[in-house]
């Protein structure tokens, strides 16, 4: 098949079955234009790219930390994920992984009501990896200014200030970093 018809057949396919779809893409262009054609095509399945890591095995730096976050939250996503479609690249399917229990043992949950001793929750964070700040700005990051606590956690699209009463959360809402 060529073009978009081979993402609308993924997309019925998807429908009919129970199941996860792995699409394999040749390069990243074509993972751009595949995963692009999908959404076209999407009313109601899940659609997760895991995006290559952009570096060489030997680089002496790090990817860029929208690429970790996204690869992060699409493997959080996928062990709930009955039903979807998951595209990446050979090259991204050949670099090695971390265990699932590494990421659900560095993942955490927070929600209105629940009591949150901030001393223990920022060493916590910065314990997995997250970096204080003054105004957060990128993924890992957080900050504190008295009960507010800015947050940009990996596999997020915007970060969250989380707004304590005491050492309970009272709020918990997504923010523009640039405003």
């Amino acid at each position: 098949m060529y073009g978009s018809a081979q993402s609308l057949a993924l997309i019925e396919l998807a429908k009919t079955k129970q199941q996860v779809i792995l699409v394999i893409a040749d390069d990243i262009k074509d993972y751009n234009k595949i995963y692009n054609s999908l959404n076209f095509f999407n009313q109601d399945l899940t659609i997760l790219r895991f995006d290559n890591w952009e570096v060489l095995a030997f680089d002496h730096f790090s990817p860029h930390p929208d690429i970790t976050s996204n690869r992060l939250s699409t493997l959080y996503k996928l062990q709930d994920l009955k039903r979807g479609i998951v595209i990446t690249t050979l090259e991204s399917l050949s670099q090695r992984l971390c265990p699932l229990e590494y990421v659900n043992s560095y993942s955490f949950e927070l929600n209105c009501g629940d009591d949150l001793n901030l001393e223990s929750f920022t060493k916590n964070l910065h314990k997995i990896g997250y970096n204080r700040v003054n105004s957060v700005m990128e993924h890992g990051e957080y900050s504190v200014k008295g009960s507010l606590i800015d947050l940009y956690p990996m596999g997020s699209r915007l970060p969250y200030r989380v707004d304590l009463f005491d050492q309970e959360i009272e709020s918990i809402r997504t923010f523009d970093p640039t405003t």
